[in-house]
C-alpha cells in the first residue's frame, strides 16, 4: 500500500477521533519518509489536540519546511499561535496561508476575523 493511501486511511480515522491509530500510522510513515509533509502536519494536529502546543508548532513548522504549498498547515499553525496569544505570529501564518491559496476559505475567514478583532 502506498504512503499516500496509508495517510488517507489514518486521516479518516483521525477525523473520527481514533488518535492512537492515526498517531501510530503517522509515526510509521515518518520512519519510512522523515520529511512527509502530511504525516508531520497531522502529527502536529494530534499534538495540539493532546494539549502539547509547543510540539505541535515544531511538527507543523517541519511540515511547512518539507512542503510549503499546503494552506491548511499554515492555517493550523496560525490557530495554535492564536490559542497561545501569539497574535503577530498567528497573523503572519494566516497571511501565508492566503498567499499559498488565495481561495482557501478557512484561512480567509480566520484572517478576516483577526483583522476585525
Amino acid at each position: 500500500m502506498s504512503i499516500q493511501s496509508r495517510i488517507k486511511i489514518a486521516w479518516k480515522r483521525h477525523k473520527k477521533g481514533d488518535l492512537a491509530f492515526a498517531y501510530r500510522q503517522y509515526k510509521n510513515i515518518l520512519q519510512q519518509d522523515p520529511n512527509n509533509a502530511d504525516a508531520l502536519h497531522y502529527l502536529g494536529l494530534i499534538a495540539q489536540q493532546s494539549n502539547r502546543p509547543e510540539e505541535a508548532i515544531g511538527l507543523i513548522k517541519a511540515s511547512i519546511a518539507a512542503d510549503g504549498s499546503d494552506p491548511s498547515a499554515y492555517n493550523h499553525l496560525a490557530q495554535i499561535y492564536h490559542s497561545l496569544d501569539m497574535e503577530r505570529q498567528a497573523m503572519e501564518m494566516f497571511e501565508a496561508a492566503v498567499r499559498a491559496d488565495p481561495l482557501h476559505v478557512d484561512s480567509l475567514n480566520n484572517l478576516a476575523n483577526m483583522l476585525r478583532n
